[in-house]
């Protein structure tokens, strides 16, 4: 009898500890706070004030913003970004923190630059940032990007759709002047990437023109940011987290028009759904945003699957599935259906770009 006794209270005691441990083997904790930034473009040239053309900030406390202005003003010197040509769709920006990740989106139709000496003209910037606190505490918190520039022409002698018909997702570099003697220009840069245990950050710039004089310009920047739950000496812990969470942005043509998206979304473990959905059409200019409302991730498939849906802030429902094919994520595909844009099936993001992450562990199923 005392055996027997022994023997329950040893396994309650297990039950319990396990119970306690659970959060945070199960679960991705949620942020205790949240950065973002989206900005169009930022800058300086010759003795001109410094510039800042539109510019969302995520609170720390997160939320989500949006921004869309078609009449960007013009740059230092009489240059332009956004709206260069009839018909520009100008700049398309938001930003959001929920749950355990934020999430920043910069679009930016075009730009028209005299910078260091030499003409710039460039199109279709589109970028993401996504940081989010790990599945497991004590674990390093993730941090990811993606990126898209059209084409850049300098002085309309070099033109970058002869090396990249299709566009560029990857990082390159374009000098100015010979041996880049007056300045250099970069495409899909990170400027800054941090991952730690505490928390994650990124900085990603579609365009970025740096030249030895200090004149500098950035267009279409994405920022990421979370602080997450420090490892007590207790163990366990977290507060609250997500048993299922997808991420993703890239760009795709649809009808031969550049279309872009970028999204997050996740369930908490009170079972509410966290989130919010981004895409832009370049053709029309339509920009679709939206709650997530039901998340259903399925790591049994092969490759896993996701299926988003939610409501649009315009009204309405949309459905989101998504394939996570691997890195560097050339394979994924993106699925819409809504009342505005519907993509008639998956669209292979290959090879214009773009990622989808399904992170694993989440379990198998609606979440």
């Amino acid at each position: 009898m005392k055996a027997t006794t022994s023997s329950k209270l040893l396994w309650a005691m297990g039950f319990f500890a396990a119970l306690l441990l659970w959060p945070s083997v199960n679960f991705a904790q949620v942020a205790t706070s949240f950065s973002g930034d989206a900005v169009g473009a930022k800058g300086n040239i010759g003795t001109a004030p410094a510039f800042d053309i539109d510019h969302l900030t995520l609170p720390s406390i997160g939320g989500d913003l949006s921004l869309s202005d078609p009449a960007p003003p013009s740059l230092p010197g009489g240059g332009c970004v956004g709206n260069c040509v009839e018909g520009g769709r100008g700049i398309v920006l938001s930003t959001m923190g929920n749950g355990p990740e934020s999430m920043s989106t910069a679009d930016v139709d075009n730009l028209q630059v005299v910078i260091g000496g030499h003409m710039i003209t460039a199109n279709g910037f589109s970028n993401s940032a996504t940081a989010s606190c790990p599945l497991t505490l004590g674990d390093k918190a993730l941090v990811s990007s993606t990126g898209y520039v059209g084409s850049v022409n300098i002085d309309s002698t070099f033109d970058s759709t002869t090396l990249f018909p299709g566009g560029m997702s990857d990082t390159q570099t374009f000098p100015l002047g010979l041996n880049g003697i007056d300045g250099m220009v970069s495409v899909n840069s990170i400027a800054s990437s941090t991952a730690t245990s505490t928390g994650g950050d990124i900085v990603i710039n579609a365009l970025q023109i740096d030249t030895p004089t200090g004149d500098k310009i950035v267009v279409a920047s994405s920022h990421a940011g979370v602080a997450c739950p420090r490892v007590t000496s207790g163990g366990g812990g977290g507060s609250g987290g997500c048993p299922g969470k997808v991420t993703g942005g890239g760009v795709f043509m649809l009808n031969n028009h550049r279309q872009t998206f970028g999204f997050i979304a996740g369930t908490k473990k009170d079972g509410t759904s966290f989130g919010n959905f981004n895409y832009v059409n370049h053709g029309n200019g339509d920009h679709l945003q939206g709650s997530v409302e039901s998340v259903n991730v399925d790591n049994s498939a092969v490759p896993p699957t996701a299926t988003v849906t939610g409501t649009l802030k315009t009204g309405g429902a949309y459905t989101l599935v998504v394939v996570d094919a691997g890195e560097p994520g050339r394979a994924d595909t993106f699925s819409l259906t809504s009342g505005p844009v519907n993509t008639g099936g998956p669209i292979a993001l290959d090879p214009r770009g773009g990622n989808i992450q399904i992170h694993k562990g989440c379990g198998i199923g609606p979440k």
